[in-house]
C-alpha cells in the first residue's frame, strides 16, 4: 500500500509540473497574440477556427463566437 501511495505521489508531482508548463506556454501564447498587430486566424484540419489574434477580430467579419476553440 505504501509503495502504491509513493507511486501516486510521484505521478501527481509529474502531472503538476506538466500543468504548470502548459499554463506558462498558454500565457506566453496569449501575450504574443495580444501584442501582435498581424491579423492571424488559426484553424484545425476541418477548417474550424481554433484561435485568432485581436487584430483578426477587429479587421474581419467573423465573430468570436464562431470559434470552435475554448
Amino acid at each position: 500500500m505504501q509503495s502504491l501511495n509513493e507511486e501516486l505521489a510521484t505521478l501527481n508531482a509529474e502531472l503538476t509540473t506538466s500543468v504548470e508548463e502548459l499554463d506558462r506556454a498558454h500565457s506566453d501564447l496569449q501575450n504574443l497574440y495580444g501584442a501582435t498587430k498581424i491579423a492571424t486566424i488559426f484553424m484545425d484540419g476541418r477548417l474550424a477556427i481554433r484561435n485568432f489574434t485581436p487584430a483578426a477580430s477587429s479587421s474581419s467579419t467573423f465573430a468570436p463566437e464562431m470559434s470552435a476553440g475554448p
